[in-house]
């Protein structure tokens, strides 16, 4: 069987047989445990070919979870963005490349706030522009502004991609500074985003119609082009009201257009994270 190739962008893989480290970061409830194989599941339940496992926030620098379920998964079929601690050596970054690393996330929101003031936190960023990472940030968009500056020195001509349509704070409007700041830097510097997670910026219940202005300016200022889609599965800490399909759904409305839609699922995380239609062949024989 074949199936039209697509890739989520943006997922959690949280064993229920790894220890939680003490310390910063989401701590997510059992109900968001979920297996590497119950991951798998879901993607080809749903018939999604591709996957991009995001480190959560949860397991801090210690990224086996994450690796090892790119590693044990559909031959060529998934791809990780980790989080290496600032100091970490650069044959360890080699390492993570070679098990299928293809970025890094900078998680302002509950991991790390003061990353971009650490003293190697330059060094790092440097050696992720050497193997061509991708630099992923998770940052609020009404604090957007006070990292602006920083990002622009820090990944001048680096590949930068921001989670969940940049956290828009939906109440206060498309106005709102800090979006506006973030719009502002999409239209200059041409990064990616993540058309993904809704429900964590959303203030009402599926379909989170709230947020279809943002979506909307955001696909506007970065591009269709630029954007890819994430299911943000397994909903840490909206577990019991998100599923799968309904991020699908929600997709499909702010996405109408047919030809837009298969951009966003495919052939943008394919051209910007080196997905091939290959091993989706390999995948479904």
């Amino acid at each position: 069987m074949r199936r039209e190739p697509s890739v989520d962008a943006h997922a959690h893989v949280i064993s229920p047989f790894a220890k939680i480290p003490e310390g910063p970061g989401n701590k997510p409830a059992p109900a968001a445990f979920r297996t590497q194989e119950e991951f798998y599941g879901v993607l080809a339940g749903h018939g999604i070919t591709h996957g991009l496992i995001v480190q959560p926030s949860c397991y801090q620098h210690d990224n086996e979870v994450t690796l090892a379920a790119v590693e044990h998964g559909p031959r060529n079929a998934l791809k990780a963005i980790a989080i290496p601690a600032a100091d970490v050596a650069s044959e360890d970054l080699d390492a993570m490349t070679r098990r299928g690393a293809i970025g890094m996330r900078v998680n302002l929101i509950s991991l790390d706030p003061g990353f971009f003031e650490r003293p190697d936190a330059k060094r790092l960023l440097r050696m992720l522009q050497e193997r061509d990472w991708w630099l992923q940030i998770h940052v609020r968009a009404s604090d957007f502004p006070k990292y602006e500056k920083v990002i622009r020195a820090a990944y001048d001509g680096g590949k930068i991609i921001f989670d969940h349509f940049g956290r828009p704070d939906v109440a206060a409007g498309i106005e709102e500074p800090g979006f506006a700041r973030l719009l502002a830097f999409a239209r200059d510097v041409r990064p990616a985003v993540k058309i993904s997670a809704a429900y964590r910026s959303s203030k009402e219940r599926f379909p989170w119609q709230d947020c279809d202005a943002h979506v909307a300016a955001v696909i506007e200022a970065f591009g269709i082009e630029r954007c890819v889609w994430g299911s943000d599965w397994p909903f840490v800490n909206y577990e019991n009201d998100v599923t799968y399909l309904q991020t699908f759904e929600w997709l499909a409305r702010v996405v109408p257009d047919g030809a837009d839609r298969r951009k966003v699922l495919w052939e943008n995380p394919a051209r910007l994270f080196g997905f091939s239609q290959a091993s989706n062949e390999e995948r479904t024989r």
